[in-house]
């Protein structure tokens, strides 16, 4: 299957000048300096499915991104790690998806990141990372929100340089599918999703802090309501957890159904869930027969994201 993915090309052309929409920091460059753009444009890329084995398949679709993404983060550091520049355009300005910069000769990292939402994030040198808003303001973290990302190496000469590198989602989803039938009573699927990561650093590529400001584990949850239509039939599927943030460890997710008096009528829990960035996770099993088990569901991956990891319950 297709996904759509953002295109990062590098070339050397005049640097232009910083715009009301663009937000600037450097540090003073020193010697002669060689104009540089990243410039962003869309392409496809066709998928196959990864070696699985008979609990785990794979396929994928990416909806266009572009169009979610509203700002474009643009960090480069120099062999010692310092950071040289900061440049930020936001997609109500002119030439979005265009970034200019001129450095000297040498080796650089660049930091690109694609942001859906109008998020707060740390502006240290080399700590940048992802903060959400309420956690910012001081409230208890929430979701990861969509967010796309490349960190990159290359080295500036003195001719024209041309390189691509390809923003990806950092975010993962999960989704349940209740292979039983459902039975009468029952109006509410509640999926939990427990010890997923709220922060996220752009220089390290990695993410870190399961726990809230109270000390409770981070989690994400969706609750699907079932119409009585769905009584008795099989195969339903639960509302995504979408924005799920974990690359230290697995999940643990709970699935509950609630009968139409609102108490829980049975649930289960699987443990050490692997979620992976731009990737939907299939969880699928029986939750009402032979309930007493936590780990008879099966886990896939299939996804809207990139690859999907299936799992059984």
């Amino acid at each position: 299957m297709k996904r759509a993915l953002i295109c990062f090309t590098l070339i050397s052309i005049a640097l232009l000048s910083c715009k009301k929409s663009s937000h600037t920091q450097t540090d003073a460059p020193t010697g002669k300096l060689y104009p540089v753009t990243f410039k962003v444009s869309n392409f496809t890329q066709q998928n196959t499915p990864i070696p699985q084995d008979n609990k785990t398949k794979v396929n994928a679709v990416v909806p266009p991104a572009q169009a979610n993404i509203i700002r474009l983060i643009y960090r480069v550091y120099d062999s010692n790690n310092t950071l040289k520049r900061t440049i930020i355009t936001k997609k109500s300005g002119p030439n979005f998806g265009t970034i200019s910069d001129s450095l000297a000769t040498g080796n650089y990292t660049a930091v690109i990141v694609g942001l859906t939402d109008t998020i707060q994030y740390s502006n240290d040198a080399t700590t940048f990372f992802y903060i959400p808003l309420n956690l910012y303001s001081g409230f208890l973290p929430e979701e990861f929100k969509e967010t796309f990302y490349k960190k990159t190496s290359f080295t500036v000469g003195n001719q024209p340089l041309q390189q691509s590198v390809t923003i990806d989602r950092l975010n993962a989803e999960l989704q349940v599918v209740v292979k039983d039938a459902i039975p009468a009573g029952v109006t509410l699927i509640s999926v939990n999703v427990y010890n997923t990561e709220t922060h996220y650093s752009f220089f390290d590529d990695a993410s870190s802090d399961t726990l809230k400001t109270d000390g409770t584990l981070n989690y994400r949850y969706t609750d699907t309501s079932v119409p009585l239509a769905a009584v008795g039939t099989t195969n339903f599927a639960a509302t995504p957890v979408t924005d799920l943030l974990n690359t230290h460890a697995g999940v643990r997710v709970t699935i509950s159904a609630y009968r139409n008096d609102g108490k829980p009528g049975t649930y289960k829990t699987i443990y050490n869930v692997t979620i992976q960035r731009n990737t939907r996770t299939l969880l699928t099993g029986n939750l009402f027969s032979n309930s007493t088990g936590n780990q008879s569901f099966n886990v896939t991956y299939n996804s809207i994201y990139n690859p999907d990891i299936n799992k059984g319950f």
